[in-house]
């Protein structure tokens, strides 16, 4: 699936203000899915492809690191998006009514 992940739940507390009390493990899992769904889909499987094996070798050019930046914040705003929309529903399912 994923052969290496593009960020780490760090990197997103950083960059969004997510609560701290979010799982580790299920961060990660959601990291993982959006970018291998999100990330795939913007960027083509190619591209994808060629860029997850850039990063795993260590091989990534000057202009590659920068379109990797951008990655990387990319795939931080479609994991904070998942990961919201999965507390909101959360928090829906525990009110009474």
């Amino acid at each position: 699936m994923v052969e290496v992940i593009f960020i780490d739940d760090n990197f997103l507390y950083q960059n969004f203000p997510l609560p701290k009390r979010l799982d580790r493990a299920s961060l990660l899992s959601i990291i993982q899915l959006e970018q291998f769904t999100s990330i795939q889909d913007l960027l083509g499987t190619c591209l994808y492809e060629h860029m997850e094996s850039g990063v795993s070798n260590q091989t990534l050019t000057t202009d590659e690191i920068s379109l990797f930046k951008l990655i990387k914040y990319s795939l931080a705003m479609y994991s904070a998006k998942a990961t919201i929309t999965m507390l909101r529903t959360q928090a829906a399912n525990t009110k009474k009514e």
